[in-house]
């Protein structure tokens, strides 16, 4: 069977160990990803409203500190 993934196996192993490796970092940039697909392409104005509330509660929490 010939290989039909475009990407070197060197490369997808050094990626498999990256994410092992740095399992913690890849959850953040996932949460951070879906978050910004969210607002750029689903969010109605209501939704953008209730996201800047919680910004802003968070940014006050942040401050507190």
């Amino acid at each position: 069977m010939t290989d039909e993934f475009k990407t070197p196996a060197s490369q997808r192993e050094a990626n498999k160990r990256y994410r092992d490796k740095n399992k913690e970092a890849m959850k953040w940039q996932s949460y951070r990803r879906g978050a910004k697909n969210y607002i750029m392409n689903r969010a109605t104005q209501a939704d953008l409203d209730e996201i800047k509330a919680w910004v802003a509660e968070k940014e006050k929490e942040l401050n507190i500190k």
